[in-house]
């Protein structure tokens, strides 16, 4: 039994499509640290390896505007361009651009040769990262449809996620 009577409730909520929150509208502004997202993906890696998948154990720098993913296999490093935005619901594709023509050319690549989890795929040296097939991985379907667009701010050391979470009547 978990004795944490917050995560119960929201729990609950959840089972029940957050039915007691109808109507309500939260807007957020999350800063996300670099030491967070780094945690984040070293889990990601862990349950990619369990499944089989062999992936680089990824660093991230975050910079105005953009970020460094360090520690690749064969090239070191990459700086990726990050989106004003993600149009959730409707279109959840996080869409990572990599500078500089060596980095198309990389990305390209890597996209040919398939490595990577599911929600990930390259095309053009573009790297898609499907946030709605991540979100149903990890049991948060139900989440998805409340989200509105998303406004992300990158500066150094901090990715700022903006936005409102809406639960219909």
């Amino acid at each position: 039994m978990d004795t944490n009577p917050l995560k119960s409730i929201l729990q609950e909520q959840r089972r029940n499509a957050f039915s007691a929150l109808a109507g309500s509208s939260l807007y957020y502004s999350i800063p996300l640290r670099e030491n967070v997202l780094n945690a984040i993906l070293s889990e990601e890696r862990a349950s990619q390896l369990a499944k089989g998948k062999n992936i680089p154990d990824i660093r991230l720098s975050l910079r105005d505007g953009s970020f460094e993913a360090g520690n690749l296999p064969l090239i070191g490093s990459l700086v990726f361009t990050i989106p004003e935005r993600i149009d959730f619901p409707n279109d959840p594709i996080l869409r990572l651009t990599p500078q500089g023509f060596m980095g198309r050319l990389i990305g390209g690549v890597i996209g040919a040769l398939g490595i990577g989890p599911d929600f990930v795929r390259v095309a053009s040296g573009v790297v898609f990262i499907d946030l709605g097939k991540l979100a149903s991985a990890k049991g948060h379907a139900n989440l998805l449809p409340l989200l509105k667009p998303v406004r992300l701010r990158c500066l150094p050391g901090v990715l700022w996620l903006e936005g409102e979470l809406q639960v219909p009547e």
